[in-house]
């Protein structure tokens, strides 16, 4: 028999990490076109962690939190206005965090404009009709509130 011998297996070291892709930090992004995060694989994970927070190193309370077996991610539901940072964790198959990703902050800009059509302002409308409204479509409107 051969002597024996003994190794450690470690793939979460501090160089096995995601490298984030997008979006660039400091951008502002409106969550319309998919994905909106990505970043490079990591060898030896079994999945990724997204993770959205609103206070620099805040990834214990998360604002967003998934788990994926892709390298990109677009969140289901537009997040609200304001300054958020993010990172990529990865798991190994018994589900442990690997090395995290540095942390990049972005804006979410939602910033809706619209432009009235109809009625004209100098139209006259006679009491006994419904004036017809109409205004341009916005880019990620999920509805509309007339006033």
């Amino acid at each position: 028999y051969s002597s024996i011998w003994s190794f450690t297996k470690q793939w979460a070291t501090p160089s096995n990490l995601p490298a984030l892709i997008s979006p660039a930090n400091l951008a502002t992004i409106d969550f319309y076109d998919q994905p909106t995060f990505s970043w490079g694989p990591v060898t030896g994970a079994a999945r990724y962690k997204l993770q959205i927070y609103s206070s620099p190193g805040g990834w214990s309370t998360p604002t967003y939190n998934v788990i994926t077996l892709a390298t990109t991610h677009q969140p289901d539901n537009k997040l609200p206005n304001g300054t958020y940072y993010w990172r990529g964790v990865t798991l190994d198959p018994g589900n442990r965090d690997g090395t995290p990703s540095s942390e990049r902050s972005f804006t979410a800009g939602f910033n809706p404009v619209l432009t009235l059509l109809e009625p004209n302002p100098n139209a006259v409308t006679f009491p006994t009709f419904t004036p017809t409204f109409r205004w341009t479509a916005v880019r990620g409107a999920q509805y509309y509130l007339l006033q």
